[in-house]
């Protein structure tokens, strides 16, 4: 059997690529000995294979200034929308339209007995033109590939936030046609609902898949930062805001740094970044220096190494507490039962957050400032044991909950798996 996983962004970026790994792991579980391709904003020439399948790149990459310089690229950007929405309508005649290098992701498709939109959060739209043409491409593939009579379904994903009520209704035209959508939390399902309030038959609700991811090994954060076993480690994973609230944003993280130092001196915090992409100003580590630059002690440990996924993960093995931004950041604690504070800057933070009851300790990144962060930081460490119990009583039914997409795909390719 061969499955095609589509939409899939970059390694660079550690919970995409765990969300990733854990597809895998589902899809193998399916059979054993299936031929798995990666479609990607990867280019194959510099990474063929990704864990367990073989790199094709993507429509979207051959489209993108990483292969063509700019503003070339937006001519192929057009050239391929044209062309694909020429075949997909054709059912695979006039495949001649493309090049060389398209070809040979097409045929990749066209070969597949399944096609898997990876897990995450890329159905949506911000104010930038780069977003509504992701969401273009993500939705044109998806599309497309049922045109050529291909059964296709999503790893669980959150849907929106759009800034146009023609981007919302344009998505959930496209997710109406493909054979299973699974959701990550409820919030999303606003845009699917009926008038019954129901959800259509062939959108279902799955917990994220990061929940499950558990990398084998282990890794020593303590080592690594230097800091003695008689301190805590509070994880700090940020991510660059560019819209209103960015210095609010940013001194509240800073100022929390030295409210740490002066009244919680067995406590460091310690900056993890979650993505390190080197484009679109997307690494975590710039604006970890800049809050630390903020702040007055300075008493914060960035890691600066280039960490990969799996190490990401099992760093939180060894943290007490989080403060993340980086929606994954906040999965990775939980997931080993590590209490933590949410920055919201999508909803799928609060959806997932509700989900587990642990909506309380959600601040909206527009809303945040260095007196509110710090206070809810404070009531985070006075409840710290009941928050642990929730988290031990919840836990165990909610990740094995996100093991039914193995059943849930199976039932989509009309298989059955004990």
């Amino acid at each position: 059997m061969k499955f095609a996983i589509v939409n899939s962004f970059h390694r660079d970026d550690k919970g995409d690529a765990a969300l990733l790994h854990v597809l895998m792991d589902q899809l193998l579980a399916i059979d054993p000995h299936a031929d798995i391709t990666v479609s990607s904003m990867e280019d194959p020439r510099d990474y063929a294979t990704f864990y367990k399948g073989r790199n094709i790149g993507s429509f979207e990459l051959q489209s993108s200034s990483h292969i063509h310089p700019a503003p070339l690229h937006l001519f192929f950007k057009v050239y391929i929308f044209f062309a694909l929405s020429v075949i997909g309508a054709a059912r695979g005649r006039f495949s001649w339209l493309l090049s060389g290098e398209l070809k040979k992701i097409y045929r990749e498709y066209r070969s597949a007995d399944m096609i898997v939109s990876v897990g995450g959060g890329y159905f949506i739209t911000k104010h930038d033109l780069g977003s509504r043409m992701h969401l273009l491409f993500a939705l044109q593939t998806l599309t497309f590939c049922k045109r050529l009579g291909k059964v296709v379904v999503t790893a669980p994903v959150s849907v929106g936030p759009f800034q146009k009520s023609f981007e919302a209704a344009f998505a959930k035209k496209a997710l109406q046609t493909i054979d299973l959508l699974l959701l990550r939390e409820g919030i999303s399902e606003k845009y699917f609902l009926t008038a019954n309030h129901t959800l259509p038959q062939h959108i279902k609700r799955a917990p994220d898949s990061g929940f499950v991811f558990s990398p084998p090994g282990s890794f020593d954060l303590r080592a690594l930062t230097g800091r003695p076993h008689d301190e805590r480690i509070l994880v700090l994973a940020v991510r660059n805001w560019t819209k209103a609230g960015r210095d609010a944003y940013e001194r509240a993280h800073a100022n929390l740094i030295d409210h740490i130092a002066e009244h919680y001196p067995s406590i460091r915090p310690v900056f993890v970044p979650q993505c390190t992409f080197p484009y679109a100003d997307d690494d975590d580590r710039t604006v970890a220096k800049k809050i630390v630059g903020l702040s007055k002690t300075k008493r914060a440990f960035i890691i600066d190494t280039d960490l990969d996924y799996q190490q990401v993960k099992l760093s939180y093995r060894g943290a007490a507490f989080v403060v993340g931004t980086r929606f994954h950041s906040m999965v990775f604690g939980l997931a080993y039962g590590v209490p933590g504070v949410a920055i919201e800057y999508e909803h799928k933070t609060r959806g997932i957050m509700r989900e587990l009851g642990l909506e309380e300790w959600v601040i909206p990144i527009g809303e945040i400032t260095p007196e509110r962060l710090i206070a809810l930081f404070d009531r985070m460490l006075r409840g710290e044991s009941a928050y642990r119990r929730h988290l031990v009583e919840i836990m165990p039914a909610y990740q094995a909950e996100a093991n039914k997409v193995v059943k849930l795909f199976s039932a989509a390719l009309g298989r059955k798996v004990i």
